[in-house]
């Protein structure tokens, strides 16, 4: 999961600057699918996950930490990577670790076909994003801190306690 997450934000645009909805973080969140999907293929392999985590883990120690993982945001997404961040460090020890990618990875793989098919990688980390709003986007700040819906049986775009 920690590197799911990972990728999702590193690869995020400038989406989220100020208002974020369900579908916003959506597209964002497909998006960066294809600069993932290494081969093209349309199914992101283990290896394709893995090769972003190595190349966030900048001192080669086989962890994330959280200044790792921020450098690769631009410095709007400074502030919100770092929710992502302590969404994504599960056992709030200041690193992403390399062992938990692959049971995120499983995680993603809903159909268990042992490959992460574009529908699974987007509603993975759709709702690891809009988790990570709803746990720490209150450090953000009144106009960051929350989203809107305007999915299907939401709450007609009203925003989203955080």
């Amino acid at each position: 999961m920690l590197l799911q997450l990972l990728i999702v934000f590193v690869g995020c645009t400038t989406v989220f600057a100020q208002s974020f909805t369900h579908n916003d973080i959506m597209g964002a969140v497909d998006a960066t699918f294809h600069r993932r999907d290494l081969n093209g293929d349309s199914i992101l392999e283990l290896y394709e996950l893995i090769n972003v985590y190595d190349s966030l883990d900048t001192n080669k120690d086989d962890r994330v930490s959280e200044s790792e993982y921020e450098q690769r945001g631009t410095d709007m997404f400074h502030r919100f990577l770092g929710i992502v961040f302590q969404q994504l460090d599960t056992d709030g020890d200041g690193f992403l670790d390399k062992g938990a990618e692959y049971g995120q990875y499983t995680m993603m793989d809903t159909n268990f076909d042992n490959q992460v098919s574009r529908r699974e990688y987007d509603a993975f980390f759709t709702k690891v994003v809009e988790d990570a709003i709803k746990n720490y986007g209150h450090l953000l700040g009144p106009d960051l801190g929350s989203f809107t819906t305007s999915s299907p049986g939401g709450n007609g775009g009203a925003p989203v306690s955080t």
